[in-house]
């Protein structure tokens, strides 16, 4: 897990997070059938972020964290889920450094691992749902949250797809997908944790758009890791992103403001299949000459600003303290 806990509450968080972890390992079928080996391909791998913020969302509005181990879970299966079909939609071959799914185990097994997936984590739910005898009010409108948040993460991959080599997007379209492929799941985790803590609709509001902004930043942040970030921390090549024909915030960013040779460069570059690695340094410096990577970090640390602002509307507390290094951590992570 991330090392940002405060001193004296993260053993606690330690032991809540490690708790998700292992539910997450039950719920998946331990058999060495390829669809279940496929299904745990990325578990145990990422940081358990989303599952992290909602547990602390349910504790500073009032909550016990302790009540929603397992819709925490269930959030990071979904969110397994997702990562699994995305690699398949972006043809990716690597993800961190480790072959992605459809890869390893073939493009059939993959899929039907992703569904496996979509199904456990709405069992982790269920068993949620029951375990803490929520009332049908309560029920009905946290399934209503994960429901939409489903729904409105399906929107922002069709956005993602929809928007590869389109060079004339416009920033608010770039910033209204990754709201929909990334910040929701910031957003909706931290909604669903106000609701388990039954604190109050202003409470819930201020720490959802703290979650959205966070979401929002991280993966500007992401964005920018992947252009001027050291791929082997990262973990990650441009050249899959470029012959991806992947149009971020640094590119729309260069496009209005480079000549336009270097626009035709960058077109051009974006339209190839294959990419030559003197070619992605000529692009890098392209960037650098318009200070791109300044001025994608300050839209970032608007959107860290606002969540902090939203955060100060909360009673203080340390998971309070906590959120707010993990804005800071968004904000200056280098993987």
């Amino acid at each position: 897990m991330i090392n940002i806990l405060c001193e004296r509450d993260e053993k606690y968080y330690q032991s809540m997070v490690l708790r998700v972890k292992n539910r997450i390992s039950e719920s998946i079928c331990d058999s060495d059938l390829p669809l279940y080996s496929a299904a745990r391909h990325y578990m145990g791998k990422g940081k358990h972020l989303r599952a992290l913020m909602l547990l602390l969302a349910c504790g500073a509005t009032g909550g016990e964290p302790s009540n929603a181990i397992d819709i925490a879970a269930g959030h990071e299966i979904l969110h397994t889920f997702s990562l699994v079909q995305d690699d398949i939609m972006d043809k990716s071959e690597k993800r961190r450094g480790t072959d992605t799914v459809h890869i390893k185990y073939g493009l059939d097994t993959a899929i039907l691992s992703a569904d496996y997936l979509f199904l456990k984590a709405f069992e982790s739910f269920n068993i949620n749902f029951i375990n803490h005898e929520f009332d049908n009010a309560k029920r009905s409108r946290l399934l209503k949250e994960i429901l939409e948040l489903g729904m409105v993460i399906c929107e922002g991959q069709f956005l993602d797809l929809n928007f590869e080599r389109k060079f004339s997007l416009a920033e608010d379209d770039y910033l209204d997908m990754i709201y929909k492929k990334t910040a929701v799941f910031f957003e909706k985790v931290c909604t669903i944790g106000g609701i388990i803590a039954d604190t109050s609709e202003e409470n819930i509001h201020s720490i959802s758009e703290m979650g959205k902004c966070l979401g929002m930043a991280f993966q500007i942040k992401d964005d920018m890791l992947s252009f001027f970030g050291d791929e082997k921390v990262v973990e990650k090549s441009l050249v899959s992103d470029v012959e991806g024909g992947k149009i971020t915030l640094p590119i729309i960013y260069v496009l209005q403001k480079a000549s336009t040779s270097e626009k035709d460069f960058i077109k051009n570059l974006f339209e190839k299949q294959h990419v030559e690695p003197g070619n992605i340094d000529c692009l890098k410096k392209i960037l650098q000459s318009y200070d791109v990577e300044d001025y994608a970090e300050g839209i970032a640390m608007k959107y860290i600003s606002r969540a902090k602002d939203k955060l100060a509307e909360l009673p203080y507390s340390y998971e309070i303290q906590i959120l707010d290094g993990l804005l800071n951590f968004a904000l200056y992570r280098n993987k």
